[in-house]
Order: C-alpha cells, then sequence, then structure tokens
C-alpha cells in the first residue's frame, strides 16, 4: 500500500476534497458515538468504513455515521495480528463491492489470514474468543508469574 495510504492525525487535517477508497475505524467502541459523526462527510459508496470495534454492529455504525446506506466491513482480529501473525473474521455488510471486499481483504490480510463470513451474529462469537480468550490467558501468565516472583 505504499505510496496509497494517508494517514491524519486529525480530521481537520484531511482535504475537503479527500474521498478515501477505506477509512479504517481502529478505536474503542465506546468512542464510536462522539468519532464517527465526525466521518459522515466521507460517506458514499466509492468509500468503505472497515471497522474493527468489537460490538458495534452495522447497523449502529451507519446510524452513527448518519446514513443508512454507508459501506460497512466489519472485522475481528485475534490479538497475533499485532505480529503479523494473526487471524481475522471479517463480515461484508449489504452494499460492499466485490472491489471494496478485495481491498478490505488485502488490508486485514496485512496481518495475518483471512476467513469471511456471510453473517453478521457470527462475528460475536468470533469476538468473544478472539478478544477475550487470548487475553484472558495472558492475565492469568501474568498473575502466574507476578506469584511466582513474590514466592
Amino acid at each position: 500500500f505504499a505510496g496509497r495510504v494517508r494517514v491524519v492525525g486529525t480530521l481537520a487535517e484531511a482535504p475537503g476534497d479527500f474521498r478515501p477508497a477505506a477509512i479504517v475505524l481502529a478505536i474503542k467502541p465506546q468512542e464510536a458515538g462522539a468519532t464517527l459523526p465526525g466521518l459522515s462527510r466521507f460517506v458514499g459508496p466509492g468509500t468503505a468504513f472497515l471497522s474493527i470495534m468489537a460490538g458495534q454492529t452495522v447497523a449502529g455504525i451507519r446510524a452513527k455515521l448518519g446514513d443508512g446506506e454507508a459501506v460497512v466491513v466489519r472485522a475481528m482480529p485475534n490479538t497475533p495480528a499485532a505480529v503479523r501473525q494473526g487471524f481475522t473474521v471479517a463480515y461484508p455488510a449489504p452494499g460492499v463491492s466485490p472491489a471494496q471486499r478485495g481491498l478490505a481483504d488485502a488490508l486485514l490480510a496485512s496481518v495475518g489470514e483471512v476467513a469471511w463470513v456471510e453473517d453478521e451474529g457470527l462475528l460475536d462469537p468470533v469476538t468473544a474468543v478472539s478478544g477475550g480468550g487470548p487475553a484472558y490467558v495472558f492475565l492469568l501468565a501474568e498473575v502466574m508469574e507476578a506469584a511466582a516472583v513474590e514466592q
């Protein structure tokens, strides 16, 4: 994606005529209500919103963007994505074009393998296992290490 990715620190830094092919929503789910309305100017058939926010449904994302027809792909990567060894499950909402799905796939594949589901409801168990499972194991290992050091 070299030369094709533009990172801005704030929305104010994005030029008014800027029409990105994709916007990655990599924010905490609790920040969606405050953040997504500011992205409403990018809603249109040419821009896909790729969400990796746990628990934020397509309907909820579209509502926060102020448009029921926003192009949305939901995805849930697991912890090893941080070291490019992850596995991501993704859902293309109705309205996602084959090209937009391909772009989302390429973006997600940059951190590991990708699997697609056609039922948004399947992302809930994926989120529980991918997000909570590894975090619990790491926490358990940290607690065991701390107990060993203390002993």
